[in-house]
């Protein structure tokens, strides 16, 4: 009997260690498959980059040169598609570094101001075809020079505004800047509203777990993938801080 129970006692653990073996094997084959997967869409990401700015570069060069109306307009077409479809390749290579880790911050002096202008400037060509205020209200404590990744901070306050000016037909879209002191520094808080369509509770619970648009069958519309608001949402908390969603 002795012998017996011994006997099954090893037999189990040896299974237990089997298991354990395969299980760990599975593992580092799906981690060197989503690292092989992250590596290729960085590639791709970065190869494509190169033909497009080149398109993009030489339309710009085209459409300051005394061109035909029928030409210049194609030219320009050209180059709209150009720069969207570069927008979409920087949203996926940001993307892949985030997933990946590999997304470095900037500590470095930089004007709120111009980040503001950049931001305004971008949301003022998006919202040309579209009759909407765009109501800008920063607090004027905010200081004038900053320290932090004033690329990043743009890239992810644009971020939020084209999302509100392409889910808005009338009405307008507010930023509204704040700034609060706090022991390290400043705490900046960025805040955009408007009077879209909105979304329902569950689409807004919806896009802290997703990269997709909440309604992709009612949205088919609108350009994008629906990484913006993913990305906007890593960096904050890779800033240390957090993006907070409501809607009715």
């Amino acid at each position: 009997c002795v012998l017996a129970v011994e006997y099954l006692r090893w037999n189990f653990i040896r299974i237990d260690i089997e298991m354990e073996q395969r299980l760990r094997r599975t593992i580092a084959t799906l981690e060197e498959m989503e690292h092989s997967k992250d590596e290729f869409m960085a590639n791709v990401s970065h190869e494509i980059r190169t033909p497009l700015n080149t398109v993009c570069g030489m339309s710009e060069l085209a459409l300051r040169e005394e061109l035909p109306a029928q030409v210049r307009e194609e030219v320009f077409q050209i180059q709209t598609a150009g720069r969207a479809l570069q927008s979409l390749v920087s949203d996926v290579l940001d993307y892949s570094e985030l997933e990946t880790g590999r997304v470095s911050l900037h500590e470095e002096p930089y004007i709120f101001s111009s980040v503001m202008n950049d931001v305004i400037n971008m949301a003022l060509a998006q919202k040309e075809e579209k009759c909407l205020e765009l109501i800008v209200d920063c607090d004027a404590r905010i200081p004038r020079v900053m320290v932090g990744d004033s690329e990043k901070l743009s890239r992810m306050i644009s971020c939020l505004v084209g999302n509100a000016i392409k889910f808005t037909e009338r009405g307008c879209v507010a930023v509204i800047v704040r700034a609060r002191k706090e022991r390290y520094g400043v705490n900046l808080c960025v805040q955009v509203k408007d009077t879209g369509i909105g979304m329902t509770q569950e689409q807004t619970e919806s896009l802290s777990c997703s990269f997709n648009q909440v309604d992709a069958k009612k949205n088919r519309s609108k350009s994008g993938i629906g990484l913006g608001l993913a990305i906007t949402r890593h960096t904050a908390e890779l800033m240390g801080g957090f993006l907070k969603v409501s809607s009715r």
